[in-house]
């Protein structure tokens, strides 16, 4: 699609797509001016180049597309220049200095602003992310020493010392053969299943299958480093000019210059620094949160689009060990089998043989320890049964060899020299009355006054700065993998949780000092130290040690998941995943269908999903992970002390099922729904209905702590409820003045905050959220506004749906312009141009519910050309304004009622919103604009911005009086009821468009037409016909505007020309001529035809059909095929993957049959099932069955195994219709006139005008249906029963 040249000049400028150009003519061609597809819009010249400005110092940097804020953009520019200067980011190239912006890729829909989707492995740096290749997890930064000339090192080769020489492990980046960008971003792909390669193999599909492993190897160092640059460069060479690979001479020029880059790159195993190379502890902790979360930013903006899944293809085959077991290691973790192939396998050994370094500062006096002794544990460790759960958990631990106990006495005149002594906690826990916890940020306090600096601030960051990148995005990739799946698909769910977490780990020798405690005992007895030699839960270090080994793990599963199903042995552990019923009720084998799976790791908790057809598709899956899992963390002989924790799976949390508990949300796989769990839940809603009692207390008030507490709850359960975060400011308002405790009789707009908060917990109980309503996608409508001190405007146009082209405007009352504040002028007015601009998006979105067809997970993008409105919307809160608080609380409650997707909400520069310019500023304060009535209005906007096609026409909206006083009371901040905002009085009305003498000669000449078959078969139709295709436009209408205009308002009636009109058909049309029944003997003789020896396959399968139609009370259209299908329709005819057998066993009861079963055990089926996945009523999933009755050939059942093995026997594939049948190798179907064929000759022969006075010409394909179900009446069936088994909403058959 055109993209358009971006006219900025300066950095400080906007530079913001066009929503809409200028010229007239092409005022709605949206998708040609905004591209909702491409990854992010960046300028271009005429020949579709990347533009790029230079500096004065020669530097090409690729422009911005968004400004992010001047203050931040500030910073980073800062701290890039400095970094220029010591010429750590230049790179020479014959183009000149390419900096760093130039390796940027340009990736990320332009809705992805509003919400960064979160990939798997965003570790790579963006210069070199496209079309490299590597190890899921860490390969983007681990590496592999420098080589010798000539030398080729093989794949299992371990990773060394990155100061010898080392070069980026995504050993691919190095192959000739290699297309960058072909294959999209590694570190995303290989947790989205997106085509992505590894260390072992290569694959074009997901799943990351191998190619041959003895014939990959690396290159010598030159040529690998070569390689890596013109890779590189030729990403820079798609937006600029086009760049032939380097010289050696002139890499060895550069080699010294790009080093310092290169090492920039492959720090996934390093630890963590900062921008300037200064390591990371307590003192420069925060600026290390800001440059993560600048830099996690750019690479989740820049990271192209792919799928969350796994499509298997079980072409990865098993390289042969890269090297020999350890035969003993230092805690519980040692990379074994296929984990030694993975490039963090080096860093892993060294972690199992000589523990985890705990580099915690210098160490204590004898002062500091002795009054870190004498604070002792936490009060909430002294309670009696917190001491006794205490000491049991210590012994096992101690004969576990993970901790020791020493007396203090013993140590005290002497102590060891990293001795550091932290209190310990007993908080809560949900599976136990409480887990320990070490605080290691504490500070112990000393006589004199000073205090100590805990563990955690004293301790400089030694563990892999790439391990904990994927901490905290594991939910949002559950929830995009949900909305992904196709709603007919089913997601089985599994979770396997590793025992003891991070005391698997253990410290480097003699530092296990650092995490002593005080054991809590009763008094009275010596003072007892518990020094554990695992990491500990509270150490700043802990997780992204015990991550980089679980990420390991993870990865090495989704290595063994893409091994052929069934190749894989079992489990010891597998058959806990494979108990529940949803999973039993799946065949043992798969019928086609691909297996699509998706692994994740939350620290300790390893999730699996798959969309699955069989049970052995989900052993696969199950053997992987835990495989994957035990190549990470040995297995024990004992299953207790096993890494997966037995007591978990005892649970049946490792059982696959299709609802399943995950981090702290129910998922539901059938729905494709979540929910906070109800535990959660029931917490919130109780903590809630405590604080709401003290409302009007002035004496009770809330510990600030407990608030913090709750509303941290309260923010993440709303994950599940995304409008829910609209309804925090004011509890975002307390928590940043950060009083002692909280009184709500102060603050009533506290109160209705937490009263509203309480409601929507509440109604979620009732109403799963659809994952597919918290993902944003590509918008089904546009809409932009503006707002100025005189009005307000905006239009609304169709993007991926249909909608009236709309343009609303509004002027605003004298007190409004009044209260605005501006430059040196009005400042203490109580509204600023931002409050005004909040308000015009809120009008803007009301519109948009009234003629937009918005329903569950639509897709909105909005525009404005005030930031701060963008960013209001963008987080749902506001910092300073109370009158956007109100504002975005309304917005709020009517995206909850409306049940859509985030709203996208871009800026648009100012200068290229003329077309809602134009509509605010109508009002007087433009001459040019101004216009007195909405009908000038409206005949002005079309002649500056026509619509492409000429007989179109913008209509307008005129907001109704009701909702501007409900905006004007937000304004004012009046604080309205929740019920206010979510029942809406009508929103007002559509002006212009056609007259209603226009509507109503157009209704007529649409009837007619419809009326003498212009749109038909070129016949006469009925009246009913006719007025059906009315009622469907006067629907289509209604849905896009909310307006009925061809039925009286308020009544179902037509309106009075078009009602006459109809009866006037109705007259005319001839008396309905009503088919009549059939007996049994029908479908009989038919079958007995087709049983004959000159019959051919037409005929048997006509008699079949006849059978099943009979006994199955079917529709015609759920058998045959028509010679012109009509998409319209709802009903899907039966396939070979909707039938199912049943036989009985020895007791009688019936025992689903294998599909693949022989053709002689279908035949003698006792019973079958068919299922009807659509219908003509909408019915879905509805099952229909029927027992055999005895007979040898006159029989439903055998009917059915005879179409069913006959389709078998020449096809596959499991959604073949049964009406199929082949002849000679060609498929045909069986369409609705050879039934009727076939009836009328059944009746003749059976002479039914002879002997049941029922004339050939009332024998059709409907007389089947009717024929059983007057067949079952007669032999005392009610009409309910007759009902159920016809699939009936009435009991008119």
């Amino acid at each position: 699609m055109a993209k358009r040249e971006a006219d900025r000049k300066g950095e400080e400028k906007d530079d913001t797509r066009v929503l809409f150009d200028m010229l007239p003519s092409e005022a709605t061609k949206v998708e040609e001016e905004y591209d909702w597809d491409e990854i992010r819009p960046l300028p271009l010249d005429g020949q579709g180049k990347v533009v790029c400005v230079t500096d004065d110092k020669g530097s090409s940097e690729r422009q911005h597309p968004r400004r992010r804020g001047k203050g931040r953009a500030r910073r980073l520019r800062k701290a890039r220049e400095e970094k220029r200067k010591g010429g750590e980011l230049r790179m020479s190239t014959s183009r000149g200095i390419a900096t760093e912006e130039t390796r940027k890729e340009a990736g990320g829909a332009p809705y992805q602003d509003a919400e960064l989707l979160l990939a798997r492995n965003v570790l790579s740096d963006p210069g070199i992310s496209k079309g490299a290749k590597g190890y899921p997890v860490m390969a983007a930064r681990q590496g592999i020493s420098t080589l010798a000339e000539g030398e080729t090192p093989k794949v299992g080769d371990m990773a060394r010392n990155q100061e010898q020489g080392a070069l980026p492990a995504r050993c691919d980046l190095f192959d000739p053969k290699e297309d960058p960008g072909s294959k999209g971003d590694p570190p995303l792909a290989a947790r989205q299943g997106s085509g992505t390669n590894n260390v072992l193999g290569d694959s074009e599909g997901p799943g990351m299958a191998p190619r041959q492993v003895n014939e990959f190897v690396l290159p010598n160092t030159k040529a690998a480093w070569k390689n890596l640059k013109d890779t590189v460069l030729r990403e820079d060479d798609q937006a600029t000019a086009a760049t032939e690979p380097m010289s050696d001479d002139e890499f060895d020029d550069e080699e010294e210059e790009n080093w310092a880059w290169m090492q920039r790159i492959c720090t996934g195993l390093d630890p963590p620094s900062l921008w300037s190379g200064e390591r990371i502890n307590g003192a420069n902790k925060r600026q290390h949160r800001r440059e993560n979360k600048a830099t996690r930013i750019e690479r989740q903006e820049a990271q192209p689009s792919s799928s969350y899944w796994a499509s298997h293809k079980g072409e990865f085959t098993i390289p042969p060990p890269a090297g020999k077991n350890l035969d003993s290691w230092k805690g519980d973790m040692c990379p074994q089998n296929l984990a030694l192939h993975h490039p963090a396998a080096a860093k892993l050994l060294e972690y199992a043989t000589g523990g985890c370094p705990c580099n915690t500062g210098k160490p204590w006096s004898k002062d500091q320890i002795w009054a870190a002794v004498e604070r002792g544990p936490h009060v909430s460790a002294l309670e009696e049964d917190a001491i006794a759960q205490l000491e049991g958990e210590i012994a096992e631990k101690v004969k576990a060899r993970q901790c020791r106990v020493v007396l203090w006495d013993d140590i005290k005149d002497n102590p060891p020299e990293q001795l550091k002594i932290s209190p310990l906690a007993m908080i809560p826990h949900k599976s136990r009355k409480y887990r320990a916890i070490l605080d290691l940020s504490f500070r112990i306090r000393l006589k004199n006054g000073h205090e100590v600096p805990s563990v955690n601030e004293g301790t400089t960051l030694e563990a892999p700065a790439g391990a904990i990148d994927q901490l905290g995005h594991s939910l949002q990739r559950i929830i995009h993998a949900f909305a992904e799946v196709d709603d007919d698909a089913k997601i089985f769910m599994a979770k396997f949780d590793i025992k003891d977490g991070f005391w698997r780990l253990q410290c480097a020798e003699g530092e296990e000092w650092n995490f002593a405690y005080v054991l809590p005992q009763k008094k009275g007895e010596p003072v007892r130290l518990v020094v554990p030699w695992s990491l500990q839960m509270g150490w700043v270090e802990s997780p992204p040690y015990f991550c980089a080994a679980s990420e390991t793990g993870r990865d090495v599963a989704a290595q063994y998941a893409e091994t052929p199903v069934g190749n894989l042995q079992d489990h010891k552990f597998v058959h806990y995943a494979m108990g529940n019923e949803d999973v039993t009720a799946l065949p043992e084998k798969a019928t086609g269908d691909v297996l699509k799976y998706f692994l994740d790791v939350y620290v300790d908790d390893y999730l699996a999903m798959a969309v699955a057809t069989s049970q052995e598709q989900l052993r696969h899956v199950a053997n992987a992970v835990m495989k994957g899992v035990h190549d990470v963390f040995p297995p024990d002989e004992d299953d207790s002390n096993d890494p997966l924790s037995l007591k978990k799976l005892e649970k049946k949390e490792g059982e696959w099922a299709l609802l399943k508990d995950m981090l702290g949300f129910d998922f539901n796989g059938d729905l494709k729904t979540m929910q906070l769990e109800e535990k959660k839940r029931t917490f919130l809603l109780g903590v809630l209905q405590k604080w709401l009692r003290t409302e009007k207390s002035k004496t009770a008030g809330i510990e600030l702590s407990e608030f913090e507490s709750v509303i941290a709850k309260i923010r993440h359960g709303f994950m599940c409820i995304p409008a829910g975060r609209g309804l925090l400011s004011p509890c975002n308002k307390i928590l940043a003045k950060r009083p002692p405790r909280v009184y709500l009789h102060r603050n009533k707009r506290l109160s209705t905050a937490l009263r509203d908060i309480r409601t929507i917990l509440r109604e979620a109980t009732k109403r799963p959220t659809k994952c597919k309503e918290l993902v944003m996608g590509p918008p089904d409508c546009v809409g932009t506004k503006d707002a100025s001190i005189h009005g307000v405007g905006g239009c609304i146009v169709g993007e991926g749906k249909a909608s009236v082209p709309t343009v609303f405007r509004h002027e605003w009352p004298d007190w409004v312009k009044k209260e605005v504040r501006r430059t040196n002028q009005n400042q203490k007015g109580t509204l600023t141009n931002s409050d005004l601009e909040m308000a015009g998006l809120l009008m803007l979105w009301l519109v948009m519910e009234e003629v937009c067809n918005l329903g569950s997970g639509s897709h909105v993008a909005l525009f404005s050309d005030n930031s701060p409105t963008v960013s209001w919307v963008n987080r749902l809160a506001s910092r300073n304004s109370q009158v956007a608080d109100q504002l975005i609380r309304a917005l709020a409650l009517r995206l909850k009622v409306r049940q859509v997707s985030p709203l996208c909400t871009l800026h648009i520069a100012g200068e290229k919103n003329e077309m809602t310019d134009m509509p605010s500023r109508s009002f007087g304060s433009e001459p040019k604009w101004h216009c007195k009535t909405d009908d000038e209005f409206l005949a002005m906007y079309n002649s500056l911005f026509p619509l492409p096609n000429p007989q179109d026409s913008w209509t307008v909206f005129q907001l109704s009086p009701k909702i501007i006083s409900m905006i004007y009371s937000a304004l004012r901040t009046g604080v309205l009821g929740m019920e206010e905002w979510r029942r809406l009085p009508k929103p007002g009305r559509l002006i212009g468009g056609v007259t209603f003498e226009e509507k109503c000669n157009a209704a007529l000449s649409f009837a007619a037409a419809i009326r003498v078959g212009r749109y038909g078969g070129g016949r006469q139709v009925r009246a009913g016909t006719v007025s059906a295709a009315l009622a469907a436009v006067n629907t289509t209408i209604a849905l896009a505007i909310d307006q009925q205009p061809l039925k009286v308002q308020g009544s179902k009636d037509f309106i009075p020309v078009i009602a006459q009109t109809l009866a006037g058909w109705r007259k005319e049309d001839p008396p309905v001529q009503k088919k009549m029944p059939v007996e049994a003997d029908v479908p009989e003789y038919l079958a007995e035809a087709g049983r004959l020896p000159e019959a051919n396959e037409l005929g048997r399968a006509v008699g079949d059909l006849s059978m099943m139609a009979f006994y199955f009370l079917l529709r015609v259209g759920e058998y045959t095929v028509k010679g012109t299908r009509d998409e319209a329709k709802q009903t899907v005819q039966f396939r070979i993957k909707d039938v199912t057998f049943f036989k009985k066993n020895d007791k009688g009861v019936l025992r689903q049959l294998p599909r693949d079963s022989e053709e002689e055990v279908l035949l003698t089926a006792d019973a079958v099932t068919l299922k009807l996945e659509n219908q003509k009523n909408g019915w879905k999933g509805v099952c229909v069955s029927h027992h055999s009755n005895g007979q040898e050939f006159h029989d439903p059942v055998k009917a059915v195994a005879r179409r069913y093995c006959h389709i078998r026997r020449h096809t596959k594939v499991d959604t073949t219709f049964l009406s199929a049948y082949f002849e000679e190798g060609e498929r045909f179907d069986v369409r609705d006139s050879d039934i009727r064929a076939g009836l009328k000759v059944a009746a003749l022969a059976l002479d039914y005008e002879g002997t049941r006075g029922i004339p050939v010409d009332k024998v059709d394909t409907h007389s089947l249906r009717i024929g059983g179900a007057n067949a079952l009446s007669l032999n005392g069936y009610s009409k309910e029963q007759i009902q159920k088994m016809g699939t009936l909403e009435t009991t008119a058959l």
